[in-house]
């Protein structure tokens, strides 16, 4: 956890903030202060942790909104600012279409990120997609969605499918961006090429639709959990990339809401990241075992490998 803070405070600053039960009552007042503050820490442009505990019912979702947008307003270059919360249901999408006063306002400056699993479960069926774009990967994927979304609108009991059916959705949507990409790729030489393709060519517009994280680049404001953080960013148009390593969060505003509950999220995330890492060392060590010839290997070696083979991973 000290290791990943480190790295956050050398590239940005972030405003944590953390709610703890205290009767109170809500006063406009108050509530300005708060945003000024907060709007004040972000023009600071310092790097570094802020702090800011406050108590529940004294409207850190909406300051935190209204300083989010006049900072915003105030950008001039490609500064972001990102908005993390354990939980999608927490992020501060309402308080924001109220701060900018417009469905379109809110959505010209606002991207809200979630997992591609997420959008393809929920998007994938009602977008309108050309025919040379429905491949036996997209076939199956929407069949395998519509059979998931069944499946939970039912509340089936029988959970080892839902979740075969979520691993299989997992799969075909990685097949489908990968066909996406591709496609892209071929037709179009530059990111920004395969871009204004696909924000203005009827034929790709719905790629956008469904991969929203195509325009990323573009916003002032992005809305995530901590969790898809965390995660790598597959934008299509470009190859995808690690929040934490990428030019995206340089001198970023990085406000976590409830911070204190997303320590578990993100040792979660960590561990994974590092089984999986484990896991493509061995997978690279098989290969590269298998491509060459085994009888130049020591009998160490062997033996090493028939350890690998034994433990199935």
């Amino acid at each position: 956890m000290r290791q990943f803070f480190l790295r956050f405070v050398v590239k940005l600053y972030i405003i944590l903030l953390i709610t703890f039960t205290w009767g109170t009552s809500k006063q406009t007042e108050e509530v300005w202060i708060l945003k000024d503050y907060l709007l004040d820490v972000m023009q600071q442009q310092e790097h570094g942790l802020y702090l800011c505990e406050l108590p529940t019912g004294n409207g850190k979702t909406f300051d935190s909104a209204q300083a989010m947008k006049e900072y915003a307003d105030s950008i001039c270059d490609d500064t972001k600012i990102i908005y993390l919360t354990t939980l999608n249901k927490n992020l501060p999408e309402d308080a924001l279409r109220a701060a900018y006063g417009s469905e379109e306002l809110y959505k010209r400056n606002v991207l809200r990120l979630r997992s591609n699993f997420d959008e393809v479960v929920e998007k994938i069926l009602e977008i309108e997609v050309p025919e040379e774009m429905k491949t036996d990967a997209y076939l199956k994927l929407c069949k395998d969605v519509s059979l998931y979304r069944n499946a939970v609108d039912k509340r089936y009991a029988d959970k080892e499918y839902i979740k075969e059916l979520a691993d299989r959705i997992t799969e075909g949507d990685s097949q489908l961006r990968y066909e996406i990409a591709k496609r892209l790729k071929n037709r179009f030489q530059t990111k920004t090429q395969r871009k204004k393709a696909i924000r203005t060519d009827v034929k790709y517009k719905w790629i956008g639709k469904l991969y929203p994280a195509v325009f990323t680049d573009d916003y002032k404001i992005i809305l995530m959990s901590v969790s898809k953080f965390m995660k790598r960013n597959s934008v299509l148009i470009d190859s995808s990339y690690e929040f934490l390593n990428s030019d995206l969060i340089e001198n970023a505003v990085i406000v976590i809401d409830e911070f204190d509950a997303t320590k578990d999220t993100i040792q979660s995330e960590l561990i994974e990241k590092s089984l999986a890492m484990q896991e493509d060392y061995i997978q690279l060590f098989r290969q590269i075992y298998r491509t060459l010839n085994p009888n130049d290997f020591s009998s160490n070696m062997k033996q090493a490998m028939d350890e690998v083979e034994k433990s199935g991973n």
